[in-house]
């Protein structure tokens, strides 16, 4: 205590996170849109971290500034629409080897990047109209079966041509098959 303390630093480096999260931030409308985005990139990390899987973060500033070299996944968790300067990083990424995970986003242009349709935005009719997505085995080994997310509002969705899939589907709060695409996996990822 009170005792001035001094160390070497030998051999420090930027470290590269295999997987980054990528906070929507130029890409959304206003400061509600960007909290929800936070939010959700910090669910996301506390799953990665409760799963012993490193990652890090970078907002949509980090993505123009050429942030994802050296990731292998960017998990763009909420970004309505990214700019044409993203969307050019973006695509530098995929052309790379990259892939990215695509939670939620208004952009046509991102859509076509990642060889998806996208339609309407739709508001469910009754609660629990939409309350877990059915992956199918035959396509999504590595995913589980049924996974528990509640939608109120979804912006439809579903394979670009022929060379993209869909691999889960939207259940009622019954199980039974609500008939909408919950994710669609294509050559740039999902």
């Amino acid at each position: 205590r009170g005792e001035n303390v001094s160390f070497t630093v030998h051999g420090l480096r930027v470290r590269e996170f295999p997987i980054l999260l990528v906070r929507g931030t130029s890409s959304l409308a206003d400061s509600g849109e960007r909290n929800l985005s936070r939010r959700a990139a910090q669910r996301f990390s506390r799953w990665l971290t409760d799963l012993g899987i490193p990652h890090g973060a970078i907002d949509d500033e980090g993505v123009k500034r050429g942030g994802l070299k050296g990731a292998r996944v960017a998990v763009l968790c909420y970004n309505a629409q990214p700019d044409a300067e993203e969307l050019r990083s973006l695509k530098t990424f995929l052309n790379a080897g990259g892939k990215l995970v695509v939670c939620y986003s208004a952009s046509d242009r991102l859509a076509k990047l990642m060889d998806v349709r996208l339609g309407p935005l739709v508001t469910s009719e009754e609660p629990g109209q939409w309350a877990s997505m059915s992956f199918d085995k035959a396509r999504a080994k590595h995913f589980p079966g049924l996974v528990y997310d509640v939608a109120w509002n979804l912006l439809l969705a579903g394979p670009g041509s022929e060379s993209s899939t869909s691999i889960a589907t939207w259940n009622t709060a019954r199980g039974a098959s609500a008939d909408r695409v919950a994710c669609v996996r294509s050559r740039n990822g999902f």
